[in-house]
Formats: C-alpha cells, sequence, structure tokens
C-alpha cells in the first residue's frame, strides 16, 4: 500500500511469514487517522496501545478484490450466461447421471456424453411442448395416410390426435387402428411374421 484513501502515507509496511499463512500488517499514525474524514468507513483500527493497524492475508486480499468486481454490472452480464448454461449442467448429472460414467476410454465416453445430451435434448423438447406439437402433426398425417376411409376415422381415438390431450401411447394401443385388418395382423403375430 502505497497511501490510504485520504492521500496519508503509512508509517511502516510489514510482510510477515508466518507457520501457516503469510499477512501484512500495515500501521498508520495516529494523528492522520485521528482527523481523517473517511475514518468511519477505514478498515484500519486502533489497537489497545493508540496505534492504528490493518491486517490481511494474501488470501483475505484476493478475496475481497473479487467480491469488488461481482459488484460491477459486466460481471453480471458476463455470468448471466454462465449460470444458464450451469443449470444445464446440472440437470445432466442429476437426471441423466452425468456425473458418473460406467464407461472408460476416450470413444466410449464421447458416445455416452453424446446420448446423455440427445436424451437432455429430448425431455427438454418435451417440456416445452414443441415435440408433443410435432408428433400430433405426424399423427394426424399418418391417420390420413393409411387410412381415408370414415369408418378408420371413427374408431380412431380423437384424444390421440388432439395437440391440447396429446400423450404419447404405446404401439399395441394404435396398431388395431393402424392395421384395421386386425385378425390378419394378429395371426401374423402368432405365426412369428
Amino acid at each position: 500500500m502505497e497511501a490510504c484513501p485520504s492521500g496519508r502515507l503509512p508509517l511502516t509496511v510489514l510482510y510477515e511469514q508466518g507457520t501457516s499463512q503469510d499477512k501484512i500488517v500495515i500501521e498508520m499514525k495516529p494523528e492522520d487517522c485521528a482527523s481523517c474524514p473517511f475514518r468511519e468507513a477505514c478498515p484500519v483500527e486502533k489497537t489497545k496501545k493508540g496505534k492504528y493497524k490493518v491486517e490481511y492475508t494474501p488470501k483475505q486480499r484476493r478475496q475481497e478484490e473479487r467480491r469488488r468486481e461481482e459488484d460491477t454490472a459486466a460481471f453480471r452480464e458476463r455470468y448471466a450466461k454462465r449460470s444458464g448454461l450451469e443449470s444445464t449442467n446440472g440437470g445432466l448429472k442429476r437426471k441423466h447421471g452425468l456425473g458418473e460414467l460406467r464407461v472408460r476410454g476416450r470413444p466410449a465416453v464421447r458416445h455416452a456424453l453424446f446420448l446423455k445430451v440427445a436424451g437432455w435434448n429430448l425431455n427438454r423438447a418435451t417440456a416445452s411442448g414443441k415435440l408433443t406439437t410435432k408428433v400430433a402433426a405426424i399423427l394426424r398425417r399418418l391417420v390420413s395416410f393409411v387410412s381415408p376411409s370414415p369408418a378408420f376415422a371413427e374408431n380412431f381415438p380423437s384424444h390421440i390426435i388432439e395437440e391440447t390431450s396429446f400423450s404419447i401411447m404405446p404401439l399395441e394401443a394404435i396398431k388395431p387402428w393402424i392395421f384395421p385388418g386386425e385378425t390378419n395382423y394378429q395371426a401374423g403375430q402368432q405365426a412369428g411374421r
């Protein structure tokens, strides 16, 4: 430290090397600190012997600098992007087990990561509703393509087609409507075709 915020020079600046940690001790002149206009905000404290000192470790100095930087608007703007990505990373670890892969080796790890991120993307698309809308549109096209007959459309459950109450149904529930000749389909299944 060369001078305090009011421009007064310190009496001594000592760098003490300790066994556990180093510290910096700055001593100011008592007459300078007693008449200082910044006395209330100053970290320099009066000791029992009447000296004005401030002590800090290099770690405390670094922490204080980091906290000051975190209070700036530029830091908050940069950090906003990171906070969005951190939620994705946390979700991948929590829901898809990204923190503990069961494979070893670069190709296997890369493949596992690819599949986990693909699963995360499917989860996010399903949650947003966009995927549900797309699947409903595909089912509508499929229904109109497979059987244009009115009898087929009457037997096909309307809730599968509607976007508002759409839910993905198991294939076994849809097969009787996709294959109207239900007996032929079942006979083929039993024969192993």
